[in-house]
């Protein structure tokens, strides 16, 4: 007798999982590719290049003032809307005693393609470059100033220290590192530990800034600790991720194409039953394929179970703990309690 297809409805337990899981992916990614009409390029807004811009280094008596400074991520297409899931662009400003100042920020080349694939014929193609981009003069630009909604003071260097700063600037823009969106966090842990760091404009902060107080000897003192967006998945506690290429694992492309239709049916107002029931079925089977190249392959992936209870992701509003004894934000509350990461102030 031949089988028969069972079609099994989502249980209301499965669609409040999906609205907190695959949902919350779904409308993060949308909300800044889906609206967008033409790919995000790195280095707009006035910003130029690190590596074409050529500046006369500081006095090493120069006094200068660093600051973390934050905006609402695409404000300029979305305005605040991004808030509401805790997503935020950050960079480091720098002002003189002159009153002239500056903005330095990663961004990726292409923005939309850095966070999910654009599938050609059954092909994933990511585009993941990253640029450090400056922007001189920022006191007489009044809408850029304005663009940043965040400047929390964080430290003060002289001019040595700047200088060599920027050395190291640019030499990490000349490593072509590449954009990777999420981090990987063991769950299980109180905090929770990172085991995969993601690589974004805020992972590039808080970078520069162990740089400055590790190695230039800069004292971080900001009296409000600055955080930023952290999108982070959840391992499963005895899984251990695997690398896959996805010229030979067919789940990768699957995976892919359906995260793609669905976000492009939501954004049509038009997700279909089928579409809705791959989606719990990815929910269910808590399977994540993160894009891990390397220099000897483009098509890497890293299988990564997730944790089979509690929310496998999250929106942090996050800082290193190595760096600040922040607030953490979490999007939908993970009720974290370490004080570590000074508790969890969910929304």
């Amino acid at each position: 007798m031949p089988s028969t297809a069972v079609l099994t409805y989502p249980s209301s337990g499965h669609m409040a999982q999906l609205h907190t899981f695959m949902a919350r992916i779904s409308l993060m990614l949308l909300t800044i590719c889906a609206f967008a009409p033409l790919p995000c390029f790195a280095c707009e807004r006035n910003t130029t290049n690190i590596l074409d811009y050529t500046a006369a280094e500081l006095h090493p008596t120069e006094v200068v003032q660093v600051f973390f400074m934050r905006a609402p991520l695409e404000k300029d297409k979305f305005g605040y809307n991004t808030v509401d899931l805790g997503l935020f662009h950050a960079s480091l400003g720098f002002r003189l005693q002159n009153g002239s100042s500056w903005t330095l920020e990663y961004d990726a080349v292409s923005f939309n393609t850095a966070l999910i694939p654009a599938i050609v014929n059954d092909t994933l193609h990511w585009d993941v470059g990253t640029e450090l981009c400056l922007q001189p003069d920022l006191d007489s630009i009044p809408s850029r100033m304005l663009y940043w909604t965040v400047s929390y003071p964080v430290s003060q260097i002289n001019g040595t220290q700047y200088n060599e700063f920027m050395n190291w600037a640019r030499t990490y823009a000349q490593t072509g590192t590449l954009y990777q969106l999420m981090n990987l966090f063991d769950g299980e842990s109180d905090p929770p530990q990172m085991l995969r760091q993601a690589s974004t404009c805020g992972d590039w902060v808080w970078g520069a800034l162990s740089f400055l107080r590790d190695s230039l000897g800069a004292e971080l003192r900001p009296m409000v600790p600055p955080t930023t967006t952290s999108i982070s998945l959840f391992q499963h506690p005895s899984k251990e991720p695997v690398l896959v290429d996805a010229t030979v694992t067919q789940e990768v492309l699957e995976f892919y194409k359906d995260l793609s239709q669905a976000m492009s049916d939501i954004s049509k107002k038009s997700l279909s039953l089928r579409d809705l029931l791959k989606l719990v079925h990815q929910m269910k089977e808590r399977v994540f394929y993160m894009y891990a190249p390397s220099r000897a392959s483009s098509t890497q992936y890293l299988k990564v179970w997730l944790r089979p209870t509690k929310s496998p992701f999250a929106i942090l509003d996050y800082a290193p703990p190595s760096l600040f004894a922040a607030q953490v934000r979490t999007y939908p509350s993970l009720d974290i309690t370490s004080d570590t990461w000074a508790g969890n102030v969910s929304t």
